[in-house]
């Protein structure tokens, strides 16, 4: 099942909205969620997933000193 974040605007931390992450089935994708400390309407925000698109770092990228370097992963 699918991992959906949400704000809550009226809770606060560190002076930002809390956000909370909801795992639901996609046909209640478009269901309000309630804020679990507040109880108030919380917003679903839209977070981005990595994509790499057939390139990865290679082994020696982790080492320390090392530059970044891609190699192709079909």
């Amino acid at each position: 099942m699918p991992l959906y974040q949400y704000e809550c605007a009226s809770c606060k931390v560190k002076d930002k909205p809390l956000r909370f992450d909801v795992v639901k089935p996609m046909v209640e994708a478009s269901h309000p969620e309630n804020c679990g400390k507040c109880g108030e309407n919380a917003l679903r925000i839209f977070s981005p997933t990595p994509n790499s698109f057939g390139w990865r770092l290679t082994d020696a990228s982790h080492e320390v000193g090392n530059p970044d370097e891609l190699e192709r992963d079909i």
